[in-house]
């Protein structure tokens, strides 16, 4: 039992965390993505308001 105890001490040990650079590399990616479809929902949405809002005021 005791040298499976050292083998996982041992897989454990070889595992290192992923740096900080990786980290962030990956989190801006994903977090750019979510950025650009978040702000063509609010141009959409802009352009919708924008749209209604000059329609009544024609109407007046």
């Amino acid at each position: 039992m005791s040298n499976t105890h050292e083998q996982l001490h041992d897989d454990e040990v070889q595992h290192e965390p992923p740096t900080v650079e990786q980290e962030e590399g990956a989190e801006d990616h994903s977090t750019r993505g979510t950025f650009i479809l978040l702000m063509a929902y609010l141009v959409v949405i802009v352009g919708l308001w924008g749209t209604i809002y000059l329609t009544l005021l024609s109407r007046g």
